[in-house]
């Protein structure tokens, strides 16, 4: 047991020195005022790095007992830092998004959460917005530093069951967006698919990727229409 502690407490000295690594990549970028593919790429490689080392600790601290409550709280303090990060990165962008298509955004919530029945959903970003012919409209992002297939299915299924949990909205056309650090070329175009929105960086910001023509799904519980 002790190796194993050893193990993880090696893993998150790791860890806290790829994320100081990435925050000083970020720190470098904005300070440059640069929007540069080599520095985006700085970035997103070094984000990739983390969060592989990320997967492999939470498959260690799996292994361990209900004794060592000190290591698991430490990963999920490093988890939440980390996701706030990258929420920071993407909440500024989404108003200025959705205005270029034609939706004003009236409120902003992060990692908004909600409890029913024993259990709960949290949406990272939360949007009332207002469509130009003045009809209300809720916009509900996922930000992960990473995207793969199995996250789009994942927030798909959270979309299908998003009016079930804020019931608030149930008169209201909802659509989602993913909003990814590092997101592979197979996968925006698998999430687009999916009816999705696809956020990507830009520089400091993040920018629209979908095709001009694109449609976003309209989710309005198990239900989709399709038009």
């Amino acid at each position: 047991m002790l190796d194993k502690i050893d193990k993880i407490q090696e893993i998150l000295e790791r860890l806290a020195v790829s994320q100081e690594k990435t925050d000083e990549e970020l720190k470098k970028l904005t300070e440059s005022q640069k929007e540069t593919d080599e520095d985006l790429k700085k970035l997103a490689e070094s984000q990739k790095k983390t969060d592989e080392e990320l997967r492999d600790l939470s498959k260690e601290v799996s292994k361990l007992t209900k004794s060592d409550e000190i290591l698991r709280k430490q990963l999920g303090e490093f988890t939440n830092s980390w996701g706030k990060f990258v929420e920071g990165m993407v909440a500024p962008s989404v108003p200025e998004i959705f205005k270029h298509l034609g939706i004003e955004v009236l409120t902003l919530y992060q990692r908004a959460l909600k409890h029913k029945k024993g259990e709960e959903m949290e949406i990272d970003i939360l949007c009332r917005g207002r469509r130009d012919d003045g009809r209300e409209i809720i916009i509900v992002t996922e930000a992960k530093s990473t995207f793969e297939v199995e996250d789009i299915n994942e927030f798909v299924e959270r979309l299908m069951e998003f009016k079930e949990f804020f019931d608030e909205y149930r008169e209201q056309d909802v659509v989602g967006v993913t909003a990814g650090t590092t997101f592979r070329q197979e996968v925006r175009k698998y999430a687009q698919r999916k009816g999705l929105y696809v956020l990507v960086p830009s520089g400091e910001i993040m920018k629209l990727w979908n095709k001009p023509d694109f449609k976003p799904k309209i989710w309005n519980g198990q239900a989709v229409d399709e038009s």
